[in-house]
């Protein structure tokens, strides 16, 4: 079965968090070695947003998008899958039923639609969910 990674494990690990970069690299080393993982085209996205914004704020000294994208789709047993309309609307209900941000929700029913076993996330708010966390 697999895992979801959530945007800011991709996060830590590209930018090699002083605090959290350590955890972040042995969860990616984990699915390299055979953990089959999904994320979704939104995690992309979001994490183009924090990289940049790390960059304009002076926390990185270079973003490249493209080469972003390599790293994330060159980690071995990671899918990376569509974003659907209808994974949206159901989304809606986890806003509502676990008090997610909307951008979370995205990401649980994703997970939930692909049959995840847990969320690999340092993002707390998913213990309200119904998948387990563990980062």
């Amino acid at each position: 079965m697999s895992v979801y990674v959530d945007t800011n494990v991709l996060v830590y690990w590209l930018v090699s968090d002083p605090v959290y970069g350590e955890k972040a690299m042995k969860l990616v080393e984990s699915i390299e070695a055979g953990n089959t993982a999904i994320t979704s085209a939104l995690s992309l996205v979001q994490v183009n947003w924090v990289m940049e914004s790390l960059f304009k704020a002076g926390v990185i000294k270079k973003h490249d998008p493209r080469r972003m994208i390599e790293s994330i789709a060159g980690i071995q047993n990671l899918r990376i899958v569509r974003l659907e309309s209808s994974i949206c609307k159901r989304a809606l209900r986890h806003v509502e039923r676990y008090g997610l941000d909307f951008e979370d929700a995205v990401h649980l029913e994703t997970a939930l639609r692909h049959k995840c076993a847990e969320i690999l996330s340092a993002d707390r708010d998913f213990d309200r969910g119904p998948l387990p966390r563990r980062f």
